[in-house]
């Protein structure tokens, strides 16, 4: 038995990767363990297993937020440049 076997098992019956990333995070899983999780019961890249953990712990779809958080980062640097 290993510790990830409750998701392999949900892996198997067709839950979705988000699904079981939650359920790791309601089950007291840190982000870290949870993405490792994915990794290995899902066979995520390093990139989509953070995508996942993003839009889990968000709500937001990353590709979503990217841009947001770009014009926000843009706007601090020109506040504090002097540039607005």
């Amino acid at each position: 038995m290993t510790q990830f076997d409750e998701y392999v098992e949900m892996q198997a019956i067709g839950v979705e990767p988000l699904d079981a990333y939650l359920a790791a995070r309601h089950n007291s899983l840190d982000q870290v363990t949870s993405i490792r999780m994915l990794r290995e019961v899902y066979g995520l890249s390093l990139d989509d297993a953070k995508k996942v953990s993003f839009k889990g712990d968000t709500g937001v779809e990353y590709n979503e937020q990217e841009g947001t958080l770009v014009a926000e980062f843009t706007k601090v640097l020109d506040d504090e440049l002097g540039l607005d």
